[in-house]
């Protein structure tokens, strides 16, 4: 009966979920497009017992999911666009440069939205890799020494 105020319905269904719940949607059918097009009009964004409605033209779950992807799409180039030019990558900071010190120092120049010195703070990279060559030359030579001895004792 909501509904019936703006043109004869053809069909009416409420989704029920299988415990007899109302699954929040449904879909009705009018027999002319201005029927339906006026209860699009004044229902669509209306509240109805605390709840904001939807309504729109009904679609199949490929055409609603392309509608979506489109307008991510779309969402994001606006992001990008505004965001064009305004991010900087930062490198061979010292150690001791933490997203507060990052900050502060840039912050002369502008509004900053957001600062973040990536993980290896207080870890150098470089470190790293040197100790983890000294293990591998160890263990390289060590396995290669013990099989050199193994081959001269052999013959």
């Amino acid at each position: 009966e909501l509904f019936e105020a703006f043109g004869s319905i053809t069909s009416l269904k409420v989704m029920f979920s299988d415990d007899g719940k109302s699954r929040g949607f449904g879909f009705v059918a009018f027999d002319t497009h201005e029927a339906a097009a006026k209860a699009v009009e004044e229902m669509n964004g209306k509240e109805l017992n605390g709840r904001v409605l939807y309504a729109g033209r009904a679609q199949k779950r490929a055409e609603r999911m392309n509608d979506l992807r489109n307008r991510f799409e779309q969402l994001k180039m606006e992001r990008m666009s505004r965001f064009q030019g305004v991010n900087l990558y930062i490198k061979n900071l010292d150690d001791e440069i933490d997203d507060t010190a990052l900050r502060k120092e840039f912050s002369p120049f502008g509004t900053i939205t957001s600062a973040k010195v990536s993980g290896l703070s207080n870890f150098r990279i470089a470190d790293w890799i040197e100790g983890y060559l000294d293990e591998w030359i160890d263990s390289w030579m060590t396995n290669r020494t013990e099989w050199l001895m193994g081959f001269l004792m052999s013959e």
